[in-house]
């Protein structure tokens, strides 16, 4: 691989739950070069081997139900985001496949959780990973926020008058929606 992969033993503290250790960004980088978003024909080993997220396996297994619930619902937003939303509320009970079991299942409330565990444990959900990681833009480290195109420079005050929640609400808003209870917040509107 090009890129270069943990090794094995890296591979034997892959963690469950955690920051993995092993993650290496220049590999990241490596990586969006040969096989992300801006590569028009990607390296056919980009997904060789084992998938590795960031913060451990349950990192991979819910990003994966979140891809599942977002092709479900034809890509819209109103339709998955709630399920999303819960299980990124449980996300650190996820410890375990069968926690994960028990996570899916109770946010589950608009899809069937049969449906959905068995779109994120198999080939479907793999496949759906790998094209989430292929359309994520090469970025320097997070927070990397985007809104309607525009990158946001400066992200390291969440809620000041030029902050991210600020931004995320005046777009929102320009859009025509409704503030939220966050943007009514944000707006002293409550």
């Amino acid at each position: 691989r090009r890129c270069g992969r943990p090794t094995s033993e890296e591979l034997e503290h892959y963690p469950f739950t955690g920051y993995f250790h092993g993650y290496d960004s220049e590999v990241r980088n490596c990586w969006d070069l040969h096989c992300g978003a801006n590569t028009e024909t990607p390296d056919e080993d980009c997904f060789d081997g084992k998938m590795l997220c960031q913060h451990g396996a349950a990192d991979g297994m819910v990003t994966a139900a979140w891809a599942c619930a977002k092709s479900m619902s034809q890509q819209a937003p109103k339709d998955y985001m709630p399920f999303v939303l819960c299980t990124a509320f449980k996300y650190f009970s996820v410890t375990s496949e069968s926690a994960f079991d028990d996570v899916i299942s109770s946010c589950a409330v608009t899809f069937s959780a049969e449906n959905l565990l068995t779109c994120s444990k198999g080939e479907e959900g793999k496949q759906l990973l790998q094209a989430e990681a292929r359309a994520t833009v090469p970025h320097p480290g997070i927070p990397y926020v985007v809104i309607d195109g525009e990158l946001l420079e400066t992200t390291n005050c969440v809620s000041c008058q030029d902050g991210i929640m600020v931004k995320v609400c005046q777009a929102w808003r320009a859009k025509g929606h409704e503030d939220s209870e966050a943007c009514k917040g944000i707006f002293g509107l409550l």
